[in-house]
């Protein structure tokens, strides 16, 4: 973007069309999995990554650029909707929280290794190569899905009953906890980096592997969270890691050193896991409480809030740090994240028969629907074939 002198100002609003064509499009994406099957909308999704890291390899103007950022918005709704959808149905949801923990581990390792690797194949081949390299991994990934991925069949849930059940059901409040979550770090990224940069005299390339203490901490947190909510509880875990996420966010403004940024940094990094990572497995929980195998549009509404919290967080921070000073700014964005856990916590914990009568009903949806597409397994596939 600098190499076509592009603005700071035009940058943050490239920057932002990929999470508002995120948050547009996944709803979008939740119907069109269970109308099409999430391997058609994964491989479309794959596809559209692919042609939009060519675009920006071959971009010469900020209008080309912007392209390329909305094609990945939309088409990381896609993939993400679908692929969070597949691993839902796939394993079991006393695993569940392992599984995509595990998950989010490996897309931790993805950002942390990105820059780096982004960096080297630049200086050894220019602008385009690293993009092209990219583009030619998503195909890759396109020839394994299509060849190893099963199909799905068409979805036969009565969708005006869907979302009266989400509304009246847990899931608004486990979504606050994923827009709390992701708006608090893209609050970080605009404003902590200056003020390192302004309090210790950091380069860039110092201040890339502070932050990347807190991804490797997050990537190692992740699967250990999943694995200790599956054990313990989910809410609890969550209410927990909501509580450390809110006192570790001040924290980050207090270290007198750079190693002492570092260690806020990674002490984050672990409370953001911890408060997140249940997320998605209590979702798919609550889902199947309701008794509706919807996994597509519970997905894409996660996906529709976390795109939200991406574009009010750093928006807010931004304001908030030139209205009263950056450690105000986090110290007001702890408190509202630890505050949180009240709710959250009454709405989990203080019921424990209601809980336990939750989890039991959960586990029979679960077992009901493996029964239920057992029974009608024939039926679907001479649908499923008709619609290819």
């Amino acid at each position: 973007a600098r190499q076509q002198g592009i603005s700071q100002s035009a940058l943050g609003l490239l920057v932002g069309c990929y999470a508002l064509a995120t948050l547009l499009s996944s709803p979008f994406f939740g119907v069109a999995c269970e109308k099409y099957g999430r391997r058609n909308v994964l491989l479309g999704g794959l596809t559209g990554l692919a042609l939009s890291t060519i675009v920006f390899a071959l971009s010469g103007s900020i209008w080309t650029l912007a392209l390329a950022r909305i094609m990945q918005g939309i088409s990381a709704a896609a993939n993400s909707t679908s692929g969070q959808s597949v691993l839902a149905d796939t394993f079991s949801q006393e695993s569940l929280g392992a599984v995509l923990g595990t998950a989010a581990g490996w897309s931790g390792l993805g950002l942390l290794l990105g820059p780096p690797l982004g960096g080297f194949l630049f200086d050894m081949g220019g602008y385009q190569l690293p993009f092209l390299l990219g583009a030619g991994l998503a195909f890759v990934d396109v020839l394994v899905v299509a060849l190893l991925l099963e199909d799905t069949p068409p979805s036969t849930v009565q969708h005006d009953s869907v979302p009266t059940s989400i509304i009246h059901s847990k899931i608004p409040i486990i979504l606050g906890v994923i827009v709390l979550g992701g708006g608090s770090l893209t609050m970080m990224e605009p404003t902590l980096p200056l003020f390192v940069q302004k309090e210790f005299k950091a380069t860039m390339t110092t201040i890339g592997l502070l932050f990347g203490c807190g991804v490797v901490a997050y990537g190692v947190m992740s699967p250990i969270a999943g694995h200790i909510s599956d054990k313990f509880g989910r809410g609890r875990v969550m209410a927990t890691g909501l509580v450390l996420l809110g006192i570790s966010l001040p924290v980050l403004t207090l270290p007198t050193s750079l190693f002492g940024v570092g260690v806020a940094l990674v002490f984050m990094g672990l409370s953001c896991a911890t408060a997140v990572v249940g997320v998605l497995p209590e979702l798919a929980s609550e889902a199947m409480r309701l008794g509706t195998t919807s996994f597509e549009v519970v997905y894409a509404i996660f996906n529709t809030a976390y795109a939200f919290g991406n574009i009010v967080g750093p928006m807010v921070g931004l304001a908030l740090v030139d209205a009263v000073g950056i450690h105000w700014t986090f110290l007001l964005f702890g408190i509202l994240v630890a505050s949180y856990s009240v709710p959250f916590y009454k709405s989990y914990i203080s019921s424990p028969t209601v809980r336990n009568q939750d989890d039991s009903e959960g586990k029979s949806y679960v077992s009901a629907y493996i029964a239920q597409s057992d029974a009608e397994i024939l039926e679907e596939e001479k649908q499923a074939f008709l619609l290819e």
